[in-house]
């Protein structure tokens, strides 16, 4: 990898910041400001731009019928976390698993 120059954040890069990082991965951030992935995680700390836990759609079928973090999906529904997050799994949609639920599927908003 290619060593990136250390200089001063700008206005411009920061409002860039604010604007995309709920939308953007610091991997994306860093290219698209030809910044190191930590120099964006740290720049993001400085800003107070935190992304915060995130959260995921519950649906039975096509049905919505919930949203939460994994541990609030896992509370409402009296399973472990682990539970939601395999139902999130390529293996979990080849199984084409049905339970007492019916099709569960979990996707993240």
């Amino acid at each position: 990898m290619a060593k990136i120059k250390r200089t001063e954040w700008t206005n411009k890069e920061d409002l860039f910041l604010a604007d995309n990082y709920e939308i953007m991965s610091n991997k994306e951030l860093a290219a698209k400001l030809n910044r190191s992935e930590s120099a964006i995680r740290n720049r993001l700390r400085v800003l107070f731009l935190n992304r915060g836990k995130p959260e995921y759609a519950y649906y039975k079928e096509d049905e919505f019928i919930a949203s939460g973090t994994i541990a609030e999906l896992a509370e409402m529904f009296g399973v472990k976390g682990d539970t939601i997050r395999f139902y999130m799994t390529p293996t979990y949609e080849k199984r084409g698993v049905k339970n007492g639920y019916g099709r569960i599927k979990v996707v993240r908003i």
